[in-house]
């Protein structure tokens, strides 16, 4: 009787336990609310951006982890003898849970933000890699709490590998290829792109396996990572977003070509500057291409913010130099062709036949 009333009836230190408790929140709230900007103002000063950006997303994330910890050392030794082993268990389990997944997150962040993304244009396999991670680290962790060996599981997996590899090396060449598309950065969340077989869009995601791309028609085509990195590739945002937007017409031959050219010239410039798109610090190109047969054709050259912008240019620009065209007297050559009809020959003829023989 006394042994079961030791075990369920545990002496406990109130006061000890109030103080561990009450030292180790007022140290997170210190370290989080108080250390952590000192930290990033000084990485700031001294321009250490990576550090200082590391210190901006701890914000909010260090105190828990106070807790956890506060938790694990003061409610154990509230909970009955066989019981606590589970309790200490459980709580670093937790405490590298979490300290696993801030890790990741800041980790997928900073390899985000060095590929040039922005907030909410996230990877997905980039996501997924570090949440993979995590749950190794936890999964070690928690077989070796439990004692259990890791050398035969690594073994075994290691001897497996192969027939693994052989099985899936239609995933692993998707996931790998996906690894080097992030990894070239060739390619990112946002960005317009045309493959070598003709579909384009933006790219909205890029998963383990795929990468989604949206069109303009608002369809969702899902293309293999192996497949764009063995494909032609356009990328109408890489190097820069800015693209040349060419635009050709005809005038007629007797048409003013110093006058066709300043009116242009001037037209072209009024949209660039107007229209939502056009770079308006760019300068456009004119230049005339040769005779045709109804005219002498010429090619405008405007600049463009996105690929998308381009039609709304075009469409502003034609509209724009067609009226001014009109205004100034300036002719749009008209196709005109002959056509002989053999029926209408036939009556022309029987009728200059009849008025030969009446006279």
């Amino acid at each position: 009787m006394v042994e079961a009333y030791e075990v369920f009836n545990r002496s406990i230190p109130w006061q000890r336990l109030l103080g561990v408790l009450s030292s180790i929140l007022l140290s997170g709230v210190l370290i989080d609310f108080a250390l952590r900007p000192l930290l990033r103002a000084f990485a700031q000063r001294l321009k250490l951006t990576t550090t200082a950006y590391v210190m901006e997303r701890l914000r909010g994330r260090l105190l828990p982890l106070f807790v956890i910890e506060a938790l694990r050392q003061t409610i154990i030794d509230m909970l009955p003898i066989w019981i606590a082993p589970f309790g200490r268990w459980f709580f670093t389990l937790l405490l590298v849970a979490y300290g696993a997944w801030v890790l990741s997150g800041i980790v997928t962040e900073l390899i985000q933000r060095a590929l040039g993304g922005t907030e909410g244009q996230s990877v997905s396999i980039l996501t997924n890699v570090a949440r993979g991670a995590g749950l190794l680290i936890i999964s070690m962790i928690g077989l070796s709490f439990f004692n259990v060996p890791l050398g035969p599981l690594l073994t075994v997996i290691g001897s497996s590998s192969f027939g693994l590899a052989f099985a899936l090396r239609g995933p692993l060449s998707n996931l790998f290829a996906g690894m080097q598309i992030i990894a070239s950065n060739r390619l990112r969340v946002g960005q317009y792109i045309r493959l070598g077989s003709g579909e384009e869009g933006f790219v909205t995601d890029i998963l383990w396996s795929d990468t989604t791309i949206q069109q303009l028609a608002n369809n969702m085509v899902v293309v293999p990572n192996a497949v764009i990195t063995t494909t032609t590739l356009y990328n109408f945002d890489h190097p820069g977003s800015g693209l040349w937007v060419v635009v050709e017409a005809l005038v007629h031959f007797d048409a003013d070509l110093d006058m066709v050219q300043r009116i242009t010239l001037e037209e072209a410039a009024v949209v660039q500057q107007k229209v939502v798109g056009g770079i308006s610090t760019g300068s456009s190109l004119f230049r005339y291409l040769g005779f045709e047969e109804y005219g002498i054709r010429m090619q405008v050259i405007l600049r463009g913010d996105t690929f998308v912008d381009q039609f709304l240019l075009k469409h502003e620009f034609i509209a724009r130099l067609q009226a001014r065209f009109q205004h100034e007297g300036i002719a749009i050559p008209v196709p005109v062709r002959a056509l002989y009809s053999e029926g209408l020959a036939l009556q022309q003829e029987s009728g200059v036949r009849s008025q030969e023989s009446g006279v």
